[in-house]
Protein backbone atom coordinates (compact mmCIF):
# COMPACT_ATOMS: atom_id res chain seq x y z
CA UNK A 1 0.00 0.00 0.00
CA UNK A 2 1.87 2.94 -0.69
CA UNK A 3 0.97 6.65 -0.05
CA UNK A 4 -1.31 7.91 -2.92
CA UNK A 5 -3.17 4.39 -2.93
CA UNK A 6 -6.38 6.16 -1.22
CA UNK A 7 -6.93 8.48 -4.11
CA UNK A 8 -8.03 5.22 -6.42
CA UNK A 9 -10.93 5.45 -4.34
CA UNK A 10 -13.43 7.54 -6.13
CA UNK A 11 -15.75 8.85 -2.49
CA UNK A 12 -12.13 9.63 -1.08
CA UNK A 13 -10.53 11.21 -3.77
CA UNK A 14 -13.67 13.81 -4.31
CA UNK A 15 -13.38 14.27 -0.85
CA UNK A 16 -9.70 14.88 -0.50
CA UNK A 17 -9.86 17.16 -3.05
CA UNK A 18 -13.24 18.63 -1.76
CA UNK A 19 -11.28 19.30 1.81
CA UNK A 20 -8.27 20.85 -0.21
CA UNK A 21 -10.19 23.38 -1.93
CA UNK A 22 -11.78 24.38 1.46
CA UNK A 23 -8.88 23.89 3.26
CA UNK A 24 -7.22 26.87 0.53
CA UNK A 25 -10.21 28.92 0.63
CA UNK A 26 -9.95 28.90 4.36
CA UNK A 27 -6.22 29.84 4.06
CA UNK A 28 -6.92 32.71 1.48
CA UNK A 29 -10.07 34.07 3.59
CA UNK A 30 -7.42 33.81 6.88
CA UNK A 31 -4.77 36.08 4.61
CA UNK A 32 -7.44 38.43 3.31
CA UNK A 33 -9.01 39.28 6.90
CA UNK A 34 -5.10 39.44 8.50
CA UNK A 35 -4.45 42.19 5.86
CA UNK A 36 -7.90 44.03 6.03
CA UNK A 37 -6.97 44.09 10.06
CA UNK A 38 -3.76 45.36 9.81
CA UNK A 39 -3.23 47.82 6.73
CA UNK A 40 -6.30 48.38 5.66
CA UNK A 41 -8.13 49.56 9.24
CA UNK A 42 -4.40 49.79 10.57
CA UNK A 43 -5.55 48.54 13.58
CA UNK A 44 -2.55 47.20 16.02
CA UNK A 45 -1.47 43.31 17.09
CA UNK A 46 -4.52 43.40 19.87
CA UNK A 47 -6.91 43.57 17.04
CA UNK A 48 -4.81 40.43 15.01
CA UNK A 49 -4.90 38.33 17.94
CA UNK A 50 -8.46 38.83 18.43
CA UNK A 51 -9.15 38.13 15.25
CA UNK A 52 -7.20 34.69 15.73
CA UNK A 53 -9.20 33.95 19.07
CA UNK A 54 -12.37 34.96 17.51
CA UNK A 55 -11.76 32.36 14.94
CA UNK A 56 -10.45 29.60 17.39
CA UNK A 57 -13.54 29.70 20.04
CA UNK A 58 -16.16 28.03 17.90
CA UNK A 59 -14.05 25.29 17.03
CA UNK A 60 -12.94 25.14 20.82
CA UNK A 61 -16.50 25.52 22.43
CA UNK A 62 -19.41 24.73 19.64
CA UNK A 63 -17.36 22.08 17.35
CA UNK A 64 -17.34 19.26 19.96
CA UNK A 65 -21.11 18.96 20.92
CA UNK A 66 -22.05 19.96 16.98
CA UNK A 67 -19.70 16.87 15.90
CA UNK A 68 -21.88 14.37 18.40
CA UNK A 69 -25.18 15.53 17.24
CA UNK A 70 -24.20 15.88 13.12
CA UNK A 71 -23.88 11.91 14.00
CA UNK A 72 -27.21 11.76 14.70
CA UNK A 73 -28.73 13.47 11.58
CA UNK A 74 -28.19 13.07 7.83
CA UNK A 75 -24.48 14.72 7.01
CA UNK A 76 -25.36 15.62 3.38
CA UNK A 77 -28.12 18.31 4.67
CA UNK A 78 -25.95 19.49 7.40
CA UNK A 79 -23.45 19.90 5.31
CA UNK A 80 -25.17 22.00 2.21
CA UNK A 81 -27.09 23.52 5.42
CA UNK A 82 -23.73 24.66 6.71
CA UNK A 83 -22.27 25.72 3.04
CA UNK A 84 -25.32 28.12 2.92
CA UNK A 85 -24.58 29.37 6.64
CA UNK A 86 -21.27 30.39 5.54
CA UNK A 87 -21.65 31.92 1.89
CA UNK A 88 -24.02 34.41 4.15
CA UNK A 89 -21.74 35.35 6.54
CA UNK A 90 -19.01 35.78 4.35
CA UNK A 91 -20.95 38.08 2.61
CA UNK A 92 -21.43 39.61 5.56
CA UNK A 93 -17.85 40.27 6.10
CA UNK A 94 -17.65 42.28 2.35
CA UNK A 95 -19.85 44.93 4.14
CA UNK A 96 -18.27 44.99 8.20
CA UNK A 97 -18.49 48.61 8.10
CA UNK A 98 -15.96 47.81 11.46
CA UNK A 99 -13.52 45.32 13.49
CA UNK A 100 -17.12 44.43 16.15
CA UNK A 101 -19.28 43.76 13.27
CA UNK A 102 -16.42 41.47 11.46
CA UNK A 103 -15.67 39.20 14.71
CA UNK A 104 -19.45 38.72 15.37
CA UNK A 105 -19.35 37.42 11.61
CA UNK A 106 -16.34 35.48 12.35
CA UNK A 107 -17.91 34.14 15.44
CA UNK A 108 -20.87 32.96 13.71
CA UNK A 109 -18.19 31.18 10.55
Amino acid sequence: MSLFSPLKIQSFRLMFFGQLLSDFGNWVHFTALATLIAYHWELGPGALAAFTITLGIPWILIAPICSVWINETNAKVIMVLCDLARAITTIGLIFSPNIYVLYSCLFSF
